[in-house]
């Protein structure tokens, strides 16, 4: 038997967001201390990504669908604003540089592209 396949599955604007979310929590182990409450509000808002491309996509009117994917594209923003934030200990700017460089541009972009159709 195979399994259950949703629309939003198909998506590369959802499956991009699923990639960025496991390599942020692979990331997000090495802040501690005093960057817990950063890693905290990351995690939250990485997960936000794909959670409403999904939501959005099960929307029939194109009103509501839109809303979705706005917060989604928010949060995708609200991502790279919080890793900002965490770069600017020079400890941490390294490790975050590549991720943030790659992941949050092409994120926002596509999901931005993907709401205006």
């Amino acid at each position: 038997m195979t399994a259950q396949s949703f629309d939003h599955e198909r998506l590369d604007v959802y499956r991009l967001p699923i990639d960025y979310v496991s390599r942020s929590f692979e990331e997000s182990q090495l802040l501690e201390g005093l960057h817990r409450h950063d890693r905290d509000l990351w995690l939250h808002a990485v997960q936000l990504i794909p959670l409403n491309i999904a939501e959005g996509n099960g929307k029939r009117r194109r009103k509501d669908r839109a809303r979705f994917l706005d917060i989604a594209c928010s949060s995708a923003l609200e991502c790279a604003a919080i890793q900002d934030v965490v770069s600017v200990n020079p400890a941490w700017s390294m490790m975050l540089k590549s991720i943030t460089i790659t992941s949050t541009a092409s994120l926002s972009t596509s999901t931005m592209k993907w709401t205006q159709s």
